[in-house]
C-alpha cells in the first residue's frame, strides 16, 4: 500500500472513532506544513514527500499537509486520527536553524509572535482547557539522534517546540492519543546561493526516512503514555 498525499485544503471527512493502541499493519501518519510567512517553500513538506510510496516493516506511511492556521490545523489532524487510526504520528515543521531539532516537550500554550496564514495571532492562550502544562514526546529520540549522526545529519535534541503552530499541533496530538507521537524541526531548504543554515533536499528526505524507520522499529515495544511535566488537568483520551 503506497502513500496518498493530501494538501492542507483537502481532508476527508473524519469517522466518529477514537484512536487506540497500535496494532500490526496500521499506518504511520507523517505530516508537514504548507508555506508560510517568508517561506515560499516549506522544507518540512519537502522532507516528508520523500516518503511517498513507502511501506516500513509492513506499515504504510500516510503523508498529509497541515495548514499554518491555529483555527484549522488542530481540527484537521484530529480528524485524521479518527479516520486513519495510525499506529504512530510523526510531525515535521520548519525552524530557522541549520540543524535538525528533535523536540522533547509540547507546551499547553499558544503565544504567536507573528500571525498565521489566516491572520490569527493568539497570545498566552491554552491549547486544551484544563490540560497538563507540558507533555513529552513518545518517539525514540536517542535512537533517532544516533542514527541521524551516523548519516552525518546535523542534529540536536531540543527542550520544547516553541509556542507557534508546530507546538500547537504537537500538543493537540499528544493530548488526543496514546500512540507514539513526536515532532521534528528541520532547517529551511537550501537554494542556489543560499546554503548557510539550510539543508539540501536529499538530506531533508534522509532525515524523514530515518525518523520514520526508527519510530516503526520502536513500535515492537509498548508505547509510553505522556507523563506530566507539571501536574495539571486530565489525562489523554485513549
Amino acid at each position: 500500500m503506497g502513500v496518498r498525499t493530501e494538501d492542507s485544503r483537502g481532508g476527508r471527512r473524519a469517522q466518529a472513532r477514537s484512536p487506540g493502541p497500535p496494532a500490526p499493519g496500521r499506518p504511520v501518519l507523517v505530516t508537514g506544513f504548507e508555506p508560510f510567512l517568508k517561506h515560499r517553500v516549506n522544507s518540512s513538506w519537502e522532507a516528508v514527500c520523500g516518503m511517498a510510496g513507502a511501506v516500513v516493516n509492513g506499515r504504510p506511511v500516510l503523508v498529509r499537509q497541515l495548514p499554518v492556521s491555529f483555527a484549522r490545523a488542530g481540527r484537521r489532524i484530529l480528524g485524521w486520527l479518527r479516520e486513519l487510526r495510525p499506529a504512530a504520528v510523526v510531525l515535521f515543521g520548519l525552524a530557522d536553524e541549520g540543524r535538525v531539532r528533535l523536540e522533547r516537550i509540547a507546551l499547553n500554550v499558544d503565544d504567536a509572535e507573528k500571525p498565521d496564514n489566516d491572520g490569527g495571532k493568539p497570545v498566552d492562550r491554552r491549547i486544551v482547557a484544563g490540560g497538563r502544562m507540558a507533555l513529552e514526546s513518545r518517539l525514540p529520540l536517542a535512537a533517532i539522534e544516533r542514527r541521524l549522526k551516523r548519516e552525518r545529519i546535523p542534529v540536536r535534541r531540543s527542550f520544547h517546540a516553541g509556542t507557534y503552530l508546530c507546538n500547537h499541533v504537537f500538543y493537540r496530538v499528544l493530548a488526543a492519543t496514546r500512540v507514539p507521537v513526536g515532532f521534528v524541526h528541520v532547517p529551511p531548504l537550501a537554494e542556489r546561493g543560499r546554503r548557510k543554515g539550510r539543508m539540501g533536499l536529499a538530506a531533508l528526505r534522509r532525515t524523514a526516512r530515518v525518523v520514520v524507520e526508527e519510530t516503526v522499529r520502536a513500535l515492537g515495544r509498548r508505547p509510553r503514555a505522556s507523563r506530566p511535566v507539571a501536574k495539571r488537568g486530565s489525562a489523554p483520551v485513549r
